[in-house]
């Protein structure tokens, strides 16, 4: 496994069940944190709208700590300065670009020298500077939803002067929802 430190991810996702929670950790560490199920690291977040829907649902007020466009947020021990809109601990999308399950989306995640920047359909919208930890692993979260299992995952790197490729399917201990496909790919410009 490699670790990367200056990046371009793109990946084209969508959520296969209505309320997918899943992510993309960037700088993430070798094994997760102590008494948590996830990475140290910076998350950008996929989540389907009917997560926030529900959430509006049950507390019957829109939700002002996450929204499904593309929050992007440090998590255990990582930490960054937010850019754009911002509650302090994550970076709000300045526009809302995602589109809703089964729809597919487009990321492009750049990260140069300890910043990220998320951009959704075309558009920079959410990200931070200053990152406390600039080098570390990519992975794929899903923090899952009713019934469903990860479909397929297929990244491409290359980054740093090398590459790898790999295809598979994403399994994980958690109920997931998500799909990777089409084009998603890693690279260093």
């Amino acid at each position: 496994m490699k670790q990367y430190e200056n990046f371009i991810v793109e990946l084209e996702w969508r959520h296969l069940q209505r309320s997918g929670n899943s992510g993309f950790f960037a700088w993430g560490s070798a094994i997760n944190a102590p008494g948590v199920p996830f990475l140290r690291g910076i998350e950008v977040q996929m989540l389907d709208h009917g997560y926030a829907e529900d959430f509006e649902k049950k507390n019957g007020k829109k939700s002002d700590w996450f929204t499904t466009h593309g929050d992007v947020f440090a998590i255990h021990g990582a930490t960054m300065d937010y850019v754009g809109k911002t509650n302090g601990k994550r970076s709000f999308p300045t526009e809302d670009r995602s589109k809703p399950s089964p729809e597919w989306n487009h990321y492009r995640i750049v990260a140069n020298n300890g910043a990220l920047r998320l951009h959704v359909n075309g558009k920079e919208i959410s990200g931070g500077d200053n990152a406390n930890y600039r080098k570390g692993y990519l992975a794929l979260e899903s923090e899952g939803a009713p019934g469903g299992v990860p479909e397929s995952a297929h990244q491409r790197a290359a980054a740093d002067g090398s590459g790898c490729e790999q295809h598979g399917t994403a399994r994980s201990g958690l109920a997931g929802d998500v799909q990777f496909g089409r084009s998603p790919r890693l690279a260093h410009e």
